[in-house]
Order: C-alpha cells, then sequence, then structure tokens
C-alpha cells in the first residue's frame, strides 16, 4: 500500500481525534467488531485533514472494550482502508475553516470492504429497468395544427401519426436508459445513482451521498470518473442536457456558500466540469442551473426526506415542445 501513497496516486488521511476525547488517546470510543471476514467499525472523527480528497483512511479504533484492558492505552487497532462516502459521512466543520469532521455512523451489520468485496442486492436494479412512461405533453412536446382542415378521417390520421411518434421515442429512451443503468450496476446498487425515465426524458440522479460532502460542492475524487463514464456515454445520445442542483430545505449561509441557491448551483457546475472532460461531448448541448429546495423529491421534512432531496439531476430531453408545420387537408 505504500507505493501508491508514495507516488501520489493515493491519497490518505489520519483519523485520530474525537469529538469526546480531546487530546487523550485512551478515551477513543470509535469501535471497530470483528466479524468472519472483516470489521464492523462504528464512531466519530474530527479535525481529520484532508479528509475532502483523500481515498483511503488511517483508522484508530478500539478492538478491545476498554473495560477488559489493563491500561486506557491497550485494545486500540490501526487500520487502513478505503474512505469510502457509501458507508462514511464526511461533514465540512461550520464557519468555512478547512478541516474535516466524519462521522462513522451505526448501520446494518454489513461487513466494510477492508478484507471483502461486498455487494447487496436490492429491489433498485429491478426499478430501473421498468420503465414507465411520462407525461407526454410536458416532457415530449404537443403537436399543434393550423389551417383549414376539412375531413375528420385525416385530423384522426395526423393524432395516430403523432401519437406513434411519441411512442416510438420513448421506447428508444427506455432501451437507451438499460443500456446506461447496465454500464452504471455497480453505482445504482451502491445506492449513489438512481435513474427514471419521463417519457422523452431520461434522468440520472446524483445522491449526496458518496458524491459531495454534507454542505460542500467540492466533488469527492473517486465520484469524477464516474461522472466521465456518464459523460461518454450521454456523448453519443441524442437530446438537450439539463444539469440541476438541489438543496435541502435548511437554510444556509456561511464564507463558502451565501445561500441554498449558491450551493445548489456550484454542484451542478462541479458536475458539468466533469462531464465536459469526457471524449466527444458537445458542452453546447448542456444547460446547468441551481434550484436550490423549489424541487423536492419528498415533501416531509424529516432528516431521510432531506437526504432524498440533496441532488444534482442530469436530464437528457428529447422532445421539445414545438409546433408542427401546418397541415393543409385538400379534398
Amino acid at each position: 500500500w505504500l507505493p501508491p501513497l508514495i507516488s501520489g496516486k493515493e491519497k490518505t488521511c489520519f483519523g485520530v481525534t474525537e469529538p469526546d476525547a480531546g487530546l487523550d488517546t485512551g478515551k477513543l470510543k470509535t469501535y471497530a467488531k470483528k466479524i468472519n471476514n472483516g470489521y464492523i467499525i462504528n464512531g466519530q472523527k474530527i479535525w481529520t485533514s484532508t479528509a475532502q480528497i483523500a481515498d483511503k483512511i488511517l483508522l484508530l479504533a478500539r478492538t478491545t472494550p476498554i473495560e477488559e484492558c489493563k491500561k486506557n492505552i491497550d485494545g486500540l487497532t490501526l487500520f487502513y482502508t478505503n474512505l469510502d462516502r457509501n458507508k462514511i459521512e464526511v461533514k465540512d466543520i461550520p464557519k468555512g475553516t478547512s478541516v474535516i469532521a466524519m462521522e462513522f455512523r451505526p448501520g446494518r451489520p454489513d461487513p466494510t470492504p477492508i478484507e471483502t468485496i461486498q455487494q447487496q442486492t436490492i429491489e433498485m436494479t429491478q426499478q430501473m429497468l421498468e420503465f414507465q412512461a411520462g407525461n407526454e405533453d410536458s416532457a415530449g412536446g404537443r403537436q399543434k395544427q393550423r389551417g383549414e382542415q376539412k375531413g375528420g378521417a385525416a385530423q384522426q390520421t395526423a393524432s395516430e401519426q403523432s401519437s406513434a411518434k411519441t411512442t416510438a421515442s420513448q421506447e428508444e429512451v427506455a432501451k437507451q436508459m438499460k443500456k446506461v443503468a447496465q454500464q452504471l450496476e455497480k453505482e445504482i446498487l451502491d445506492g449513489a445513482i438512481e435513474m427514471e425515465s419521463l417519457g422523452q426524458q431520461l434522468i440520472i440522479r446524483i445522491r449526496e451521498n458518496g458524491s459531495f460532502s454534507a454542505g460542500s460542492a467540492f466533488l469527492q475524487p473517486q465520484f469524477k470518473p464516474i461522472l466521465r463514464k456518464i459523460g461518454t456515454l450521454l456523448a453519443d445520445m441524442p437530446g438537450d442536457i439539463e444539469i440541476s442542483g438541489h438543496s435541502d430545505s435548511l437554510v444556509i449561509s456561511n464564507e463558502l456558500y451565501r445561500s441554498n441557491w449558491d450551493l445548489s448551483a456550484q454542484r451542478a457546475v462541479a458536475v458539468a466540469e466533469e462531464l465536459r472532460k469526457a471524449p466527444g461531448f458537445d458542452e453546447g448541448r448542456m444547460a446547468v442551473i441551481g434550484k436550490a429546495d423549489t424541487a423536492p423529491l419528498l415533501g416531509e421534512d424529516d432528516a431521510q426526506a432531506r437526504s432524498r432531496n440533496r441532488r444534482v439531476e442530469i436530464a437528457v430531453k428529447q422532445g421539445k415542445a414545438k409546433e408542427s408545420e401546418p397541415i393543409s387537408v385538400v379534398e
């Protein structure tokens, strides 16, 4: 593990200090429980420099309960493992300082990727591969007929042709969505990405967990290659691309971000900057906006709803609202 660290290919941080321990290492409470194929670690660390850009972490945790140790500094173990943002929440300490607080939240007793490669099968895969057509008026546009028309059959034929064209377009979007979902299967299973088909729109939804630290618009380094992969997939897909940033309803105002609008817009820009680096990606198709908390996925005001609402969406729009050429029907 030393060569990639020394060469700079990997970055690491050192997780030692805890909120209630101060400088007394013997009071550390982060605990590593031994299981068959690794450890489950729960606890908190604070003042962890470079955590916002690190790929790995040197983590000091207790492996023997302090009451079973002769000295309070006994029973401590140093781990070197991946800094997995799907398991670890990295948060900026308020008031604009550059140091980072990290919280290891207790969760389901799944093995951490210290000695194992972990995969979970969840219902999301099935949802990703089942496509439901949305509102074709809002997603695909309307056809407006003008001029003098005689004969109901001709008008009905034009309507049927428009409906058939919309259906074919929606089927094409569904096919493209399945292709993208297959390429992003790991990220979907990890819960970092969601996908949705709305008529003639394909939406790739990037969750905050794994992509951004809480309250920050700085992309996690390990997520940048994923965005470039998405950019490569979108390069060959027709349609306009809208990248929108979304925040929760908790008001933010500090030295880094003046408001929720500022944070959501900067997150959208961070995603756009990585997409435009993909080979063949046409940035002229792209629009970038921040929506703050004006378009929530969930209306509830609890922790789970706020977590769902913090996201960046990449919407590929393959149908615009436009009027067709006037239709003239001759007897």
